[in-house]
């Protein structure tokens, strides 16, 4: 259904939280939190709220995660220009 087509389209993306930046790297020489280290308690609590709701967790593909060394695809611009333009109309507007 829609749910599992929404989790089949975005889990590729979160391969990017275990993806480190330069930044990131640098602070866990500070804080000794390296984000690659939390994968696995994250992956069994995914799996477990996955099989709660009787989804299936799709086959790992080919992503590349590049974002947090900003390499973007087209699509940043547009999604930038609509917000952009949401908080030019809504100057004051709280969230």
């Amino acid at each position: 259904g829609r749910a599992q087509a929404a989790v089949n389209h975005l889990m590729p993306y979160t391969q990017e939280f275990w993806t480190s930046s330069d930044y990131e790297t640098e602070a866990a020489k500070v804080t000794g939190l390296d984000m690659a280290s939390l994968q696995n308690d994250w992956n069994q609590i995914v799996d477990q709220a996955l099989a709660e709701a009787t989804l299936k967790r799709p086959a790992p593909g080919g992503f590349v995660p590049t974002g947090k060394h900003s390499v973007h695809s087209e699509h940043l611009g547009f999604m930038l220009a609509e917000m952009q333009s949401l908080a030019r109309a809504h100057p004051n507007a709280t969230w």
